[in-house]
């Protein structure tokens, strides 16, 4: 009938939708032109093998005007300056159905090499994104990575964290920390030190895995979702094993 509501049926136990903006420079530019659709590509895939639906905000999709470097505090790994920025550009954003994760991918930061961050107002809006930093991987890509492989492994770590999942290491992970496991939660240098291993062989071994370990995958499709989607509880209720 004329003015019923349309219902989107998705296959999957979840579905989630991304906004990607890039600052307005040259190097975010080229970005786009040689590298982001495979990026989009692997960041679907890598959800989709845990059970989730990535859906793209196309239609606001744009390049953002913002400061060539972010700062970012080393002690806390916080950026105030980069929650105004994104807080003033993604607060006229309609607040639709299903909720939205912002994703930002910039030039530069003064952390010296931060790869990502979420974007994270603790006490107003928990968990609404992320934020890139293009010119951490120049020159230095992991051994054994791919520069676009590298990139969108730290999209779907960083949302991973905004959508409530811990470090696979972190001592508050349920139902304890798992290091040893892959994971687009680890960290390629910590899973090799607990492994006695290297880098190169956690991307040999990661790569075609391309997955969040079992009880992240739980969390990801099963969580209420207040425990799950942006704005929710505060960042750290890891509720793959919580009632």
């Amino acid at each position: 009938a004329n003015g019923a509501p349309l219902w989107r049926v998705s296959a999957f136990p979840r579905s989630v939708r991304i906004e990607i903006d890039l600052r307005n420079s040259a190097r975010c530019k080229a970005f786009v032109r040689r590298h982001l659709r495979q990026v989009m590509h692997l960041t679907e895939r890598g959800f989709r093998n845990a059970g989730v639906e990535v859906v793209w905000a196309y239609q606001y999709m744009e390049f953002v005007d913002m400061p060539a470097r972010i700062h970012v505090d080393p002690d806390t790994a916080r950026s105030p300056q980069l929650d105004a920025i994104l807080s003033d550009h993604f607060g006229s954003r309609p607040r639709e159905d299903m909720p939205t994760l912002y994703v930002v991918i910039t030039d530069d930061t003064t952390y010296d090499g931060l790869y990502g961050i979420m974007f994270d107002h603790a006490d107003d809006t928990p968990r609404e994104g992320a934020a890139l930093f293009l010119r951490t991987w120049d020159n230095n890509v992991a051994d054994g990575a791919t520069y676009e492989g590298e990139i969108a492994y730290t999209l779907i770590h960083e949302v991973g964290h905004a959508l409530n999942l811990l470090h696979t290491f972190d001592r508050n992970k349920e139902p304890r920390p798992q290091p040893k496991e892959l994971s687009f939660m680890a960290y390629d240098y910590e899973w090799a030190r607990a492994n006695n291993s290297t880098v190169r062989q956690f991307w040999r071994h990661f790569t075609p895995f391309w997955n969040f370990m079992p009880s992240e995958q739980l969390h990801l499709c099963h969580a209420a979702p207040q425990a799950i989607m942006p704005r929710g509880q505060r960042f750290g209720f890891d509720s793959a094993h919580q009632s």
